[in-house]
């Protein structure tokens, strides 16, 4: 139900006799998202014999980076030990070179599907480095940290300015707490919102109406909804210190450091620690390739989502992390 197209494949299997072949071409989706696991459970039952995963561009009359296909075959018998052929042609801009990228034999793999089944919700993530899939086996952040999503106001034009259009008096900039923020009688807080590309520090645009403990902001949530909880999310973590993001990107993965006061959003989702001493240590992981590469796998259509976050395998280790803290705070000064 989580798309239409994934109900083809479920019923062309179910039309399939023994031995039979399936061929298809459709949306990538299915091959990592949570909302496709069970479904993905499903096809793993038959063996994958070929797979072109073509990503974006793969027709020239659809342009841009949100249609993203995959082409298959399947066939309906579970041999665990087969090896199907699996070809990577993201690279490619045009129908043109996709299709010299697969002549060529580029970015082919060959390897049985148990190479990847052992992952969590099976990703087919047939690319992987074997280093990479022993890397899948250690604890997740969220083991460590608290990735979270944050709220929508349903009203950007009401409730949020850019830093420039509010009187200074009427801000607070470094509220400790919601009593915090409370005490001090002010407006406008800081909001963190996503943005464009940054690492490390950055993207402090907007502030927020929270005058009151959000009153207006509640107000209207609960006249549209009957409940505050539904949109604003995640109260109890507002003005903390964390790392932030934007959840939607079109191109490789980036946070930054939140320092203590601010509010933040849906597309600028947030993750804190019980520990702050964690904090610089996971900003350096998040802000590495290693990350980048597992999120091609936990969220390859760049919905950069807390729980597509939570999940990037982690090791805390105490005597790198000394090293660690102090680049990733000469990064952050050198952003700020």
């Amino acid at each position: 139900k989580a798309d239409l197209y994934s109900v083809f494949i479920e019923k062309c299997s179910k039309f399939t006799v023994l031995t039979g072949f399936i061929g298809m071409i459709t949306q990538h989706g299915w091959m990592f998202l949570t909302s496709f696991a069970n479904l993905r459970e499903e096809i793993l039952c038959n063996d994958i014999v070929s797979l072109l995963h073509l990503g974006p561009r793969a027709f020239d009359e659809i342009s841009g980076e949100v249609v993203q296909s995959a082409s298959f075959v399947f066939r309906k018998t579970n041999i665990m030990v087969f090896k199907g052929k699996y070809y990577r042609l993201l690279d490619g801009m045009s129908e043109k070179e996709k299709e010299s990228d697969f002549r060529r034999r580029k970015g082919e793999f060959v390897l049985a599907k148990t190479k990847y089944m052992h992952l969590e919700e099976k990703p087919i993530a047939y690319w992987l480095s074997s280093e990479m899939f022993e890397a899948f086996n250690n604890k997740s952040l969220s083991y460590y940290a608290k990735p979270r999503q944050g709220m929508a106001t349903s009203d950007n034009n009401r409730f949020l300015r850019l830093w420039f259009e509010v009187d200074s008096k009427k801000m607070y900039l470094s509220a400790a707490s919601e009593d915090d923020a409370i005490a001090s009688k002010k407006k406008w807080f800081p909001y963190n919102k996503g943005g464009g590309f940054k690492k490390w520090y950055g993207n402090n645009d907007y502030l927020i109406n929270w005058e009151n403990n959000g009153q207006e902001v509640k107000a209207l949530a609960v006249s549209l909804y009957r409940s505050v909880t539904r949109t604003i999310k995640n109260i109890h973590f507002y003005f903390k210190e964390g790392i932030t993001w934007s959840t939607l990107a079109s191109g490789s993965f980036n946070a930054r450091y939140s320092g203590k006061g601010f509010l933040f959003d849906t597309k600028g989702s947030t993750c804190y620690f019980d520990d702050p001493e964690k904090l610089k240590y996971f900003l350096g992981l998040l802000n590495c390739c290693v990350a980048n590469e597992c999120l091609k796998v936990l969220a390859p259509t760049l919905d950069y989502n807390a729980g597509s976050i939570a999940k990037i395998p982690s090791i805390y280790d105490l005597n790198l992390k000394p090293k660690v803290d102090v680049i990733v705070d000469r990064c952050v000064q050198l952003s700020k």
